[in-house]
């Protein structure tokens, strides 16, 4: 039968039997974190961008919940030295 075949690097301490039942259902690619060395239920992710732009200001730090997030990127002109304002919100 035709399958899917996963080649794993990981710790020697993982509890690799702990994610059998997701391999043998077939969900181990659906969930969040499809990994054998790191918990795969959080209850925070961390996304970071980094920006590498001179004369550019960033607004905000964003928290989000669960669930589909929206990030609204708005260009609020010019501060007094000539940088670009940036404003991050949750849309």
């Amino acid at each position: 039968s035709e399958g899917q075949v996963y080649i794993f690097a990981t710790n020697p301490n993982s509890d690799v039997a702990a994610r059998q039942v997701y391999l043998q259902n077939g969900k181990f690619s659906d969930l969040a974190r499809p990994s054998f060395g790191y918990p795969i239920s959080v209850s925070n992710y961390f996304i970071n961008s980094l920006f590498n732009y001179n004369h550019v200001v960033i607004i905000n730090n964003l928290s989000s919940s669960n669930g589909l997030n929206r990030i609204v990127i708005k260009n609020l002109g010019y501060d007094k030295d000539g940088n670009v304002i940036i404003e991050l919100t949750n849309g």
